[in-house]
């Protein structure tokens, strides 16, 4: 009874710990815990905020493995011990194809509207680019995109580069604020 009135008085004994150990434990976590390790609280929040380039940079890549049957939804995330994290995708639906993968986020292509949809299956971050100009076969694998961060337009872009039919690059803002910008040579 002594010991729940002496927690209560003066915190938890972990809250008093230094940033330096902090550090140390959040090291030693896997990406999924991690991430419910920003949950917690504010200050594990700015911690883990503070540290991500710092604890991503000392972690192996992560397979990604995508169900075959899109209807499913399903995708599965492994770590290099083998520990596997089940995720599944928003939204989608049978007209979209995985094109591909960009700074951590899977590329779908709506065929029926002609969009590029990114979404990130850890965080659920959503982005969508509206309305592509140039035909594309009905399966685009023969595509390239690439995701960045321009300054000069202060937001993502999404560079799309079609190789094989005719050197075409485009690229475009997300959302309604973005429009496509065609270069052909």
């Amino acid at each position: 009874m002594a010991n729940a009135r002496k927690l209560k008085k003066d915190g938890p004994v972990w809250a008093n710990l230094d940033l330096d150990l902090w550090f140390l434990i959040m090291m030693h976590l896997g990406l999924v815990d991690f991430i419910a390790f920003g949950g917690v609280c504010k200050s594990w929040r700015s911690l883990a905020v503070s540290n991500w380039n710092k604890f991503m940079l000392a972690k192996q890549p992560m397979y990604l493995s995508i169900s075959s049957h899109l209807n499913e939804k399903k995708f599965y995330l492994e770590d290099y011990l083998r520990r596997k994290l089940k995720t599944t995708i928003p939204d989608s639906n049978y007209d979209m194809i995985c094109v591909g993968i960009t700074c951590g986020y899977l590329i779908f292509f709506e065929t029926r509207t002609c969009d590029f949809w990114l979404v990130n299956p850890l965080t659920r971050k959503e982005l969508r680019f509206r309305g592509f100009p140039f035909y594309i076969y009905p399966i685009p694998k023969h595509i390239r995109c690439i995701l960045v961060f321009s300054p000069s337009m202060s937001g993502w872009v999404l560079v799309v580069i079609d190789p094989i039919f005719s050197p075409r690059i485009a690229f475009s803002l997300p959302g309604e604020q973005g429009g496509w910008e065609r270069y052909i040579r």
